[in-house]
């Protein structure tokens, strides 16, 4: 018989097997049956044990779905009967430990006693975080105080939700923006654990604390800050979110703010400034002749950081509200206001201080210096006549022994007072003669003195000389000529222009100043007079003509119907000049060249004489033409779209492929392919 082993006990029939493998099925749901109905604490294995169960609980003792907790705190450990209604006597000391899965302790044993009712419920918290990736505990409970005794120690399994994290963002409210510093905070999370931190300003800014419980509660407080930046001090803490509940496997935030207070600064600033316009720019300082117009401006600014009060502003020499400025009598921090008025530059140094001052500061000033120059001016003049009336010219021609009358003026021509004024004559005693001769002037001030005398057989030169402190003498001097001495003047006259000279010429639309040079000859002569007569193609600029340089001729106007200027002197004893400017027509070119004018002087005694002066007006330029376009051509560039050899070359391809195609499609001739066939 063949030995088959343990398959031995196997049934040999079909029925026997069925029924074999039928006991085997309710064996084993019977022992899942057994195990599903025991309790969840696990119970003692050892007959000797305790009686008492336990299981994790919320704090009301009831039950928590898969014994999965959202935090530490809310676990609980509830305890109770046996499965047979068994339960340990009141007083009993039950302790107990939460472990790591594998057994490890995460907190001190605790003990609690039991109820009379043989029950007992206890908060687990505070334990330490298990290791376990998935968040597993396990309670082990006994009435052995070491935990050893394997008959009489429970336990049960229960998860926590991981725990979270915190985060402490500090924000300085005001103060300078480059500010920095350390500040130092305390976390309070209660049985979770205290924390101390610093946190870095500005960079970076935050703190955070990780591995803090679930559900946690947890209060932020700031225990020490930095030195507050020159000119603040620190204000009240604010915190937003605080406290905070920890979130599992998430991060809260706290904000903590420090705010920076200004401490009160008052502070007043004043500039004062001086211009020649009312617009400025304003300076501390300008020299001007006396008796112009000066512009002081005077700006007080609140410069602190509190609102000034009782403002006041005043100067050293102006009543500054009459001036017309307007001075309030508080400023907020930041404004300012504005005082203008206006005085006149006296001779010398003016040192003008304005003062301004407050309630909160002490008085501020600035000053501003205008500097009056002078140029005094002297001036004489001194004319003879045949007549006590005049007119008073340089020279006269008498019969000897004729009576003559003489006018010196004397003229404060500059723009201070004169002292110590004196006059004197060459030949006469001007005090002997009836003058008055004040010994100041007054700016614009004049004074004459007339005085007769009979002409001499010769010619006599008369000079008179005026003088003051503040100016050099200045003189001047009258001719008195017997008739027999007279001789005939001569004059002489030369015209120029500054245009350029051909083939430049002068442009259309340009300026042309002409010069007049006269001179005389055995003069004076009398009544004289200088026209000059514009040649068209040129206009008078008005107000250009000028008088000579020692007042004989002065200009009389200009005549546009004849196109005539003119000059006229009561005398003209000495050579000079006068000018005038033109602008040149548009279309002036295309008038005959050169454009001539002439001028001429004339006098009582004085022949006519005339001078012309020559101007070229050039073209102007022709305007660009435009290059003429070349004619078109039937051959086309290389560019172009017609391509006649391409075409061709098409053409040929085309028949070509149609020979090869009919090649291949006509059938050959029989007698060839006979011939092919016998080859």
């Amino acid at each position: 018989m063949r030995n088959g082993g343990s398959l031995a006990l196997m049934p040999r029939t079909r029925r026997g097997l069925v029924l074999f493998w039928t006991a085997i099925v309710m064996l084993t749901l019977a022992f899942q049956y057994a195990a599903a109905a025991a309790p969840k604490g696990a119970l003692a294995t050892g007959n000797e044990c305790d009686p008492f169960s336990i299981q994790t609980s919320d704090v009301n003792g009831g039950p928590v779905n898969e014994n999965h907790y959202a935090s530490k705190p809310e676990v609980y450990l509830q305890g109770g009967p046996d499965s047979g209604g068994d339960f340990l006597p009141g007083g009993t000391l039950v302790y107990y430990q939460v472990q790591e899965p594998n057994g490890t302790p995460l907190m001190p044993i605790r003990s609690i006693a039991v109820e009379d009712d043989g029950t007992f419920r206890v908060q687990l918290f505070p334990f330490a975080t298990t290791s376990n990736p998935g968040g597993e505990y396990k309670v082990v409970a006994s009435t052995d105080s070491e935990l050893h005794d394997p008959g009489c120690t429970k336990s049960d399994n229960f998860k926590v939700d991981g725990p979270g994290s915190l985060k402490i963002t500090k924000t300085i409210d005001g103060g300078p923006a480059d500010f920095s510093g350390s500040f130092d905070i305390h976390v309070d999370c209660g049985l979770s654990g205290e924390f101390d931190r610093t946190i870095v300003f500005p960079d970076p800014g935050f703190v955070t604390i990780s591995g803090i419980d679930a559900l946690a509660e947890c209060t932020v407080t700031e225990t020490d800050t930095p030195n507050a930046p020159s000119g603040f001090e620190w204000g009240q803490v604010t915190y937003t979110g605080n406290p905070a509940t920890i979130e599992s496997e998430g991060t809260v935030n706290v904000g903590v703010v420090n705010h920076l207070n200004e401490l009160p600064a008052p502070a007043l600033a004043i500039t004062k400034g001086v211009s020649l316009s009312a617009d400025g720019p304003f300076e501390a300082s300008l020299t001007t002749e006396i008796g112009t117009t000066v512009h002081y401006r005077i700006t007080v600014t609140n410069t602190g950081n509190v609102e000034l009060t009782e403002v006041t502003l005043e100067d050293s020499l102006t009543d500054l509200v009459a001036a017309g400025c307007e001075i309030p009598t508080t400023l907020a921090a930041g404004d300012h206001f504005d005082c203008d008025y206006s005085t006149t530059a006296v001779a010398g140094e003016t040192v003008n201080t304005a003062t301004a001052d407050s309630e909160e500061t002490g008085p501020e000033d600035d000053s501003a210096t205008v500097t009056g120059t002078t140029t005094p001016g002297l001036q004489i003049r001194k004319g003879v006549s045949t007549n006590a009336d005049g007119p008073f010219v340089n020279i006269v021609n008498v019969a000897p022994g004729t009576t003559v009358y003489y006018r010196i003026t004397v003229t404060n021509t500059g723009n201070v007072d004169l002292t110590g004024v004196t006059l004197s004559d060459n030949t006469f005693d001007l005090v002997a003669k009836g003058c008055t001769i004040p010994t100041t002037l007054a700016v614009g001030a004049s004074f004459d003195c007339d005085y007769s005398a009979v002409s001499a057989e010769t010619s006599t030169i008369n000079t008179a000389t005026a003088d003051s402190n503040e100016t050099e003498p200045e003189d001047d001097s009258a001719t008195v000529n017997p008739v027999t001495q007279q001789l005939t003047p001569v004059l002489g006259i030369d015209k120029s222009n500054n245009a350029p000279v051909p083939p430049s010429g002068a442009a259309e639309g340009g300026i042309v100043t002409y010069t007049l040079d006269y001179t005389i000859t055995d003069g004076p002569a009398d009544n004289a007079t200088i026209k000059d007569v514009l040649p068209v193609g040129v206009t008078y600029v008005a107000d250009s003509a000028t008088d000579s340089e020692n007042d004989e001729f002065v200009f009389d106007g200009y005549d546009s119907a004849t196109r005539t200027l003119t000059w006229t002197a009561v005398q003209v004893s000495e050579n000079g000049s006068v000018s005038y400017r033109v602008s040149v027509d548009e279309g002036a070119a295309d008038i005959a060249q050169p454009l001539v004018n002439e001028a001429c002087i004339v006098a009582t005694g004085a022949a006519e004489v005339c001078d012309e002066s020559d101007v070229f007006v050039a073209p102007p330029p022709l305007a660009e033409t435009s290059v003429p376009t070349a004619p078109r051509t039937d051959v086309l560039g290389s560019s172009g779209t017609s391509t006649p050899g391409m075409n061709m070359g098409l053409v040929l391809a085309f028949l070509a492929i149609v020979t090869f195609a009919l090649a291949f499609v006509t059938p050959m001739p029989a007698t060839l392919r006979g011939k092919i066939r016998r080859r």
